[in-house]
């Protein structure tokens, strides 16, 4: 059965904090989430990677924000996209 790697943390403030480790990409987190003491989510993120470990996909599931990534061939980032609600603006990126 594999064991899915998992931080606990607990900040000054109380707040409960949870890293996961993206199974598929060990050393690159998969998940975070922070708790207040009642249990309220303060953030609640997922991140997915492409084969070459560049993040592809982050969804806060809090905020309900979506944001996708594009790489060149030297995995520089040249698009982002960053969609919450019906705002949806798209940043591209030119390196000389």
């Amino acid at each position: 059965m594999l064991q899915e790697n998992l931080k606990t943390y607990i900040l000054g403030n109380k707040v409960i904090e949870q890293w996961r480790e993206d199974p598929s990409h060990p050393g690159q987190v998969g998940k975070i989430k922070s708790l207040r003491q009642n249990g309220q989510d303060i953030q609640n993120i997922e991140y997915t990677y492409d084969d070459d470990g560049n993040m592809i996909h982050r969804n806060n599931l809090v905020t309900l924000s979506d944001e996708t990534f594009d790489y060149d061939e030297l995995d520089q980032l040249k698009r982002w996209e960053y969609k919450n609600g019906s705002l949806i603006p798209c940043f591209k990126f030119i390196y000389i």
